[in-house]
């Protein structure tokens, strides 16, 4: 197993390559939560219109804590999350600090019928056993995906109102921010970003199951978070939703998915917890069509990039196809070598299994043999 970084560049002067990457973000205009509930447009109908901004600071980007991974052995998701975390509480209290606590969850379709692709409801349950042991304000339970409250509804994560200090938000209704990607040819393109995605005064946990991907091989922590960031109403009849814009249709969309992805976490885009679940996975057409994988860990971790770094192996996937995250790992984001990082609890080489891939993995690799040398 190779872990050097396919970018020699970004390897030998990360820091620098990202502080160039970022330097037009640092001065964009975000808007922000204002807890005690959520802020919410100022109109009743969800916007993707950005309103007057009251900071300009930046989520952080590079990650200099410790590559904690802690996993645990499990069929029961609610103990597998829960006990998942529990090593790594001391860090994770004090990084949430002050800060507002928001759980996003991975809906994507929000019919009973594609529950199995959700984030499942004792998972999270676990995740909010653990957070109640020592954060006493109400927890942000946010998705914004099209229509989150449907799927708020159809999984059964109106229960949580009665059980937890929590509240259930669409995040679409937070006001977005313009930023910049890549379209089809390579072209700065604009995209609409939800503001709770970019306010540094947000504790961002990200909570999803294994999945395979159409587009990026597999869904694991940050895939959650980069895809949840574009603003999810569904645009009127012909026009192009902005989370498709990730992802342009044609040749070499792996490509452009994961340089997208790359581009987003520049912005601060990304999670400060990652939580996932190898319980009940998804394998073949993921992320909303595939079949069911049973398995027996979860894992969590701080450090996003080395969460899913272990979660690529224990999906039985080659990292070297991985890009968007070797992208993120060479510049600065986390640590992807997994002889360098600090794991606690279960050995994940006893939980690997094999994923079977897409249908379409074929045209998710065929850019990966690309000469990047320099």
């Amino acid at each position: 197993m190779n872990n050097k970084p396919l970018l020699p560049f970004l390897a030998s002067d990360r820091r620098s390559f990202l502080k160039n990457t970022i330097a037009g973000a640092s001065g964009l205009a975000l808007g922000s939560l204002a807890f005690g509930g959520c802020a919410k447009a100022e109109e009743e109908t969800p916007t993707a219109e950005t309103s007057e901004p009251n900071y300009r600071k930046m989520r952080e980007v590079l990650y200099s804590g410790p590559s904690n991974v802690s996993l645990y052995a499990s069929t029961d998701q609610r103990e597998a999350s829960y006990k998942a975390l529990k090593p790594l509480q001391s860090e994770i209290e004090q990084a949430i600090g002050d800060k507002q606590v928001v759980l996003k969850l991975n809906l994507t379709q929000t019919k009973l019928k594609n529950y199995k692709g959700a984030t499942d409801t004792n998972f999270s349950r676990g995740i909010l056993d653990f957070l109640s042991e020592f954060y006493d304000r109400p927890i942000i339970i946010g998705e914004s995906c099209p229509n989150p409250m449907e799927g708020f509804t159809n999984y059964g994560y109106t229960d949580f109102l009665k059980e937890y200090n929590v509240k259930l938000v669409d995040l679409n209704n937070e006001g977005t921010t313009k930023m910049w990607i890549h379209d089809a040819l390579y072209n700065p393109g604009p995209i609409q970003i939800v503001n709770t995605y970019l306010d540094p005064n947000v504790y961002m946990i990200s909570a999803t199951r294994f999945k395979t991907h159409d587009s990026t091989i597999a869904t694991l922590s940050y895939k959650n978070i980069a895809l949840g960031a574009p603003y999810g109403v569904r645009p009127p009849k012909g026009g192009r939703p902005q989370k498709a814009l990730m992802h342009p249709r044609g040749a070499k969309r792996g490509k452009i998915h994961a340089y997208n992805m790359f581009r987003l976490a520049t912005y601060g885009i990304h999670p400060d917890l990652a939580v996932l679940d190898g319980i009940r996975g998804m394998e073949g057409n993921g992320p909303n069509n595939g079949e069911v994988v049973e398995g027996k860990i979860a894992l969590a971790s701080q450090d996003w990039v080395a969460a899913d770094r272990i979660g690529v192996e224990l999906m039985g996937f080659n990292y070297e196809e991985m890009k968007w995250l070797q992208f993120c790992s060479a510049a600065g984001m986390g640590n992807d070598d997994i002889a360098q990082m600090n794991l606690i609890g279960a050995n994940y080489n006893d939980y690997i299994q094999s994923y079977r891939h897409h249908d379409q993995i074929d045209s998710q690799r065929e850019w990966l043999h690309e000469d990047f040398g320099m």
